[in-house]
């Protein structure tokens, strides 16, 4: 960046992105780079892209701003985006990345539009390169880690003709629509065998579907009837394990899992 005697954008002033940083809890992204920043009539906003290179899409996120989104800088090197609501997220699918560019120009420019107003310098998006844009992962801050794995301090009585059992513990919860669980059911391993429990299987699976419904609390999908009647009848209790994760995070680390990815037989409470 850097500042010039007029309002206008040149050369000198294409704003440059260098990193992303997550989205905050109000949803706005820190952006490193070089921004012409002139204090309180500096003005800015980010545009969102589906896809990359020549298939990257600019989405509408709304009928008022469309394809841009509310951003500001801050200082020569920091700006902030707003990243768009989650109603709209749930729009692109499986996506799991973004690219972002910035728009920054001075408040009295008389022509605010001008392709060095724009870090991609108004290229197609499959001429983009370093400083063009940037790229966000949306699974950004939550992924599973040792910090936010699951913890089962208990389940709930039921009656007996219910398939489900409600969980009770400290779950990382994304919101309904973000939040992915599934449970796994144990029985007490027969002797002989090197671990402590085994994994009630039921059609074919031994974690079942689960839901989350806030942070303290999920439910769990009982193992059928069938499964049940399989097991031994020295069999007089089953343990719980539970596996929680973000839509578009990976749900393979062991730090998603209650038990961390160990063996049964160094299992502990929770």
């Amino acid at each position: 960046g850097g500042s010039g005697s007029g309002s206008e954008c040149t050369a000198a002033t294409v704003p440059r992105i260098t990193a992303l940083g997550c989205a905050n809890a109000t949803r706005w992204v820190e952006v490193t780079g070089v921004f012409d920043y002139r204090g309180s009539g500096t003005q800015a906003s980010c545009g969102w892209w589906v896809g990359s290179g020549s298939s990257g899409d600019c989405h509408l996120w709304s009928s008022t701003n469309r394809c841009y989104n509310p951003a500001v800088v801050t200082g020569p090197n920091t700006a902030y985006c707003l990243l768009p609501p989650d109603s709209e997220l749930a729009t692109i699918g499986s996506t799991q990345w973004l690219r972002m560019t910035l728009w920054v120009y001075q408040a009295g420019a008389s022509t605010p539009n001008l392709n060095q107003c724009f870090s991609h310098e108004g290229q197609s998006s499959g001429s983009w390169s370093t400083g063009d844009f940037e790229e966000y992962d949306l699974s950004c801050g939550k992924q599973c880690t040792v910090a936010s794995k699951p913890v089962v301090n208990g389940v709930l009585c039921s009656r007996d003709e219910l398939d489900s059992v409600t969980v009770e513990g400290s779950f990382a919860f994304y919101g309904s629509g973000d939040t992915r669980a599934s449970c796994a059911w144990w029985a007490p391993a027969g002797s002989g065998s090197s671990s402590l429990f085994t994994c009630v299987w039921s059609s074919g699976m031994c974690y079942l579907p689960a839901h989350v419904l806030n942070s303290t609390h999920a439910v769990c999908t009982r193992p059928s009837r069938s499964s049940l009647q399989s097991l031994s009848s020295s069999v007089t209790e089953l343990f719980v394990t539970v596996q929680v994760y973000h839509v578009r995070a990976s749900s393979t680390p062991t730090a998603c899992f209650s038990h961390l990815g160990t063996s049964s037989s160094s299992w502990q409470a929770g």
